[in-house]
């Protein structure tokens, strides 16, 4: 695994999702300790965001991370604009 042809996703951390979640504050802090270790290895982080003005946005504690957020409004990230361009060729 190289950094140049990795990329972590995130998909839909969002404030008013995360509730939902089982053992949520857990879920986070291991999401933050990926991504901590891929901005370690140089390797992007792309994250999600579904309906944001519905659901929220990025939980504050991954959002000093989120700098590529794609909006989706399916529950298909492809399908958002943009995003198969981000993906690294392979």
């Amino acid at each position: 695994m190289e950094a140049d042809n990795s990329i972590l996703l995130a998909i839909d951390f969002q404030t008013r999702l995360t509730p939902a979640i089982d053992n949520a504050d857990a879920v986070i802090a291991n999401a933050a300790r990926l991504l901590k270790g891929a901005a370690t290895l140089g390797a992007p982080a792309l994250f999600t965001e579904q309906y944001p003005k519905g659901l929220g946005h990025t939980v504050e504690p991954l959002s000093p991370f989120a700098n590529d957020i794609f909006v989706k409004t399916s529950f298909d990230a492809t399908r958002a604009p943009g995003f198969l361009d981000r993906l690294p060729p392979g």
